[in-house]
């Protein structure tokens, strides 16, 4: 009589490792998705974390000094540093903030100082390395220092605070319709006098507004965010406004603008003669990058609000409150928010 065999399958035919495979692949391919915004999801969480320690050092110094600090003091060829350097000590950067002279122009700061690299000033969802990297290196073509660069801006205004004059930019200060309308905006000749030889200030540069002078309210009043910077033009200045954060030689690097230009004209009004002024939105990552392609006169060519965030744009308004804004806000409720003295409700957004 035969035993009978037992027949044991020593591994898996090649259609079923094959279907394992697939499986496994499905299974990835609907995982990444999800990682990928749970990764972006605490980036972003990040950049409002970076920002609520930008305005929180702010009133630290409006606190201490009565005043929030100038976007820049210029006068002439003389050009100071920016505002982000008066906050350094309220970011735990005192160090760094000791290696400027701030009577001094940008310009004759000390290498060390202007490469001296924040990472609070980062966003992490943007492409930057630090070290060399996170440096301005294209500014030694317009003659000056290479600085950090940094993912932030001051509200410098609504659109009605920059326009093309006859082919010239004009960054308003003062007119005859008033100063310009946001809460960083240059240092008035009033409280910031030049030595004689115009070769320094006599004090460190004064503002021109204390929180007081926000008329719409901090809660109503954008005072930081996020600026749009083109993926290839990043550390780029000038018109692609990535120099660096110090550097108040180039306006368009510690300030950003938003808003609609008929809000910003009277009907009939053409004081300066041959006047164009542009719409100014929050740009997204798309828009942004159309930027290093842009038509001189487009608004991707504008110092715009813009993040490296999907849909989203993070700002902090000056009561201290962090808000993520969708790309897309319509440009009233933007304007409203960059102006600080419209006397126009905001509404909700």
């Amino acid at each position: 009589m035969r035993t009978p065999t037992t027949h044991f399958r020593s591994a898996f035919t090649l259609v079923e490792l094959l279907v394992v495979i697939a499986i496994i692949g499905i299974l990835i391919g609907m995982l990444l998705p999800a990682v990928q915004q749970v990764r972006e999801a605490a980036r972003r969480s990040s950049c409002q974390n970076n920002i609520s320690q930008v305005i929180t050092a702010l009133h630290g110094f409006e606190s201490a000094r009565g005043e929030i600090p100038p976007s820049r003091f210029t006068a002439g060829p003389f050009n100071s540093v920016t505002w982000m350097v008066h906050i350094l000590p309220h970011m735990e950067a005192g160090n760094l903030f000791d290696q400027f002279d701030l009577k001094r122009a940008y310009r004759d700061q000390p290498q060390e100082a202007v490469e001296g690299i924040v990472p609070s000033f980062h966003c992490p969802s943007r492409s930057r390395s630090f070290g060399l990297g996170a440096l301005s290196l294209s500014e030694r073509q317009a003659g000056d220092p290479v600085g950090a660069t940094g993912d932030y801006a001051g509200n410098g205004g609504s659109a009605f605070s920059k326009r093309t004059v006859s082919g010239f930019e004009l960054w308003l200060t003062t007119s005859t319709r008033g100063e310009a309308d946001g809460v960083f905006n240059p240092g008035s000749s009033k409280r910031n006098r030049l030595s004689g030889d115009g070769g320094q200030l006599v004090t460190a540069p004064r503002g021109r507004y204390r929180f007081a002078s926000i008329d719409d309210g901090l809660s109503n009043t954008i005072f930081i965010g996020e600026k749009a910077v083109a993926t290839e033009r990043l550390a780029q200045p000038a018109a692609w406004g990535d120099a660096c954060i110090y550097n108040g030689d180039d306006a368009h690097t510690s300030v950003r603008l938003g808003g609609k230009r008929e809000l910003g004209l009277e009907q009939g009004d053409n004081e300066f003669g041959n006047e164009r002024v542009l719409d100014i939105p929050i740009l997204s990552p798309f828009q942004a990058d159309q930027m290093a392609v842009a038509e001189a006169g487009s608004f991707f060519d504008l110092p715009s609000w813009g993040s490296a965030h999907s849909s989203v744009c993070n700002f902090a308004l000056g009561d201290g409150s962090v808000r993520s804004i969708v790309s897309d806000l319509d440009l009233e409720t933007l304007h409203r928010l960059c102006s600080r003295n419209d006397g126009v409700p905001v509404g909700n957004y």
